[in-house]
């Protein structure tokens, strides 16, 4: 199974530019997704992708196994979590493009799931991608350290 999780706020490989610079990042993303889930397991991705137009050519790509999480965050909370800095700059000019400044996001309209981070903590907001694993995909459960798993 391929999944994408898009989000609107910042991550380690932040992409602030428009469609040039992220179609690439997108089309590399799916290509790989792809040959995991070919594979046989379950291949989480996490970027930002602002544009529908995007995720919709993932989706197509993936058929059924395309599963989108939106991981909502307002600007106020990205910016407040931004440890780079990077919506200062933006607001000060020095960073063009940048998605939710002077760039637009465009929040999915129909999320197999929604991970709303203003509203639940880290801990919280994993379990509820991992009960979305569980109930929506065919997972063997964990066997333990030492255990014959029978």
């Amino acid at each position: 199974m391929c999944w994408t999780a898009t989000t609107s706020g910042t991550g380690s490989a932040p992409i602030w530019a428009s469609a040039p610079r992220i179609a690439p990042r997108t089309s590399v993303a799916s290509a790989r997704s792809a040959l995991f889930a070919g594979a046989g397991l379950i291949c989480i991705t996490a970027f930002i992708s602002p544009y529908r137009s995007d995720r919709d050519r993932a989706r197509r790509a993936a058929g059924n196994g395309f599963h989108e999480i939106y991981v909502r965050a307002d600007l106020s909370t990205c910016e407040h979590r931004d440890p780079k800095g990077l919506y200062k700059k933006a607001r000060a000019g020095l960073i063009r493009d940048f998605t939710g400044i002077d760039a637009p996001y465009e929040p999915p309209e129909r999320p197999e799931l929604v991970v709303d981070t203003d509203k639940a903590g880290i801990d919280a907001c994993v379990r509820q991608v991992l009960d979305y694993v569980l109930v929506n995909f065919a997972v063997n459960e964990p066997v333990e350290a030492g255990s014959s798993g029978s």
